[in-house]
């Protein structure tokens, strides 16, 4: 049964799909970072760039904990960039349209191949972050100058 054929199975499918592309925002907005900065980036939990203080389970929540603390660190309340913000709505919105756009959604929600889309949604964050930072690297944070 094609997943839009059911309202409710839909709507649910859509929402966990936001709710992913933040997730997944959020996840690739830290390591770009980190690899941009030369940190190891599979250890270590998030911390805020300011004090350095390990954020907590609550803080990570993607959109949620930044509405929640007003766009400040919970710690010693610097700012957050508004642009955390955007770029997590706007792939949970991608993620969704990806999906609404997509004639085969439902063979590709069965078969769980997504590979494709993650690939090129996390070289097109780390292009723009290089940009943003004016530091262009090569794979796996290789300079290449």
């Amino acid at each position: 049964m094609p997943i839009f054929e059911n309202t409710f199975i839909a709507v649910y499918v859509l929402v966990l799909l936001f709710i992913f592309g933040t997730i997944f925002a959020s996840f690739i907005a830290c390591t770009a970072g980190r690899v941009l900065a030369g940190v190891d980036w599979v250890h270590g939990h998030s911390h805020c760039d300011t004090c350095g203080h390990e954020l907590a389970i609550g803080d990570l929540f993607p959109i949620v904990s930044y509405i929640a603390l007003k766009g400040k660190c919970r710690y010693c309340g610097a700012r957050v960039p508004i642009s955390c913000l955007f770029t997590e709505v706007l792939l949970g919105v991608a993620f969704v349209l990806t999906a609404v756009a997509n004639p085969y959604i439902d063979a590709v929600l069965q078969s769980g191949t997504r590979g494709y889309s993650a690939r090129y949604i996390t070289d097109r964050y780390m292009a723009a972050q290089d940009y943003q930072r004016f530091s262009f690297r090569g794979h796996c944070g290789v300079h290449t100058d």
